[in-house]
């Protein structure tokens, strides 16, 4: 049974990156296409895909509100890519890349059923519901990619946008502090776990 809920668990991390990475590479096109071009592209595959990726992150969701479904995502040996997936997520939505998200021409996400605050709202909260787990914070503090001012990039885009209760907004700067002090511990983290919550990283939030 516990292997069954593990492979599943598996699934639903590769269908999140998949959706969201080839969602975002259809933007990307679409932002690079002339406008005559624009018009022939079609938005409907696009849809799907940041759709799926809504419907997997809403489904963790549900699941990880029981502790057992929780300690599977955050606890070995799936930690470590429940952490690789949160890092890839929060980078492609909040990092460097993500200036290029913003749609040119006449289009809006909306067109594209684009919502990456939401996006962002889910994933925090099910890493809230996981972050107990020390498993989890060590895996997000030891991970090669780790960069916490993107995480606390993100931290102030839901807080500028009110998408957090105020004790999950608190929750969520606690657990990047712990991380950032596990990384810092371990040497692999050289920026604050207080700065990193704060700081809105290089340039202004893309989203």
């Amino acid at each position: 049974g516990n292997k069954l809920v593990v492979d599943l668990s598996h699934c639903m991390h590769n269908m999140l990156l998949y959706t969201l990475e080839d969602g975002l590479k259809r933007l990307a096109e679409f932002n690079a296409a002339s406008a005559e071009e624009q018009e022939r592209m079609d938005k409907g595959y696009a849809r799907s895909l940041f759709s799926w990726a809504n419907s997997t992150l809403e489904l963790m969701g549900e699941m990880v509100k029981e502790q057992a479904l929780a300690a599977v995502f955050a606890t070995k040996p799936l930690a470590r890519r429940t952490a690789a997936v949160a890092i890839t997520f929060v980078d492609l939505l909040c990092g460097r890349k993500a200036t290029s998200l913003k749609l040119k021409g006449g289009s809006s996400a909306a067109d594209f059923e684009f919502e990456p605050r939401a996006l962002l709202q889910r994933l925090v909260r099910v890493l809230l519901a996981c972050g107990h787990h020390f498993d989890l914070l060590d895996a997000l503090a030891t991970h090669d990619d780790l960069e916490l001012p993107t995480f606390g990039k993100m931290a102030s885009i839901l807080e500028r946008e009110r998408m957090l209760e105020p004790q999950e907004l608190t929750r969520l700067r606690e657990t990047l502090e712990h991380v950032g002090r596990l990384a810092a511990a371990k040497g692999v983290g050289p920026v604050s776990a207080t700065s990193a919550a704060a700081s809105g990283g290089a340039g202004p939030p893309p989203i």
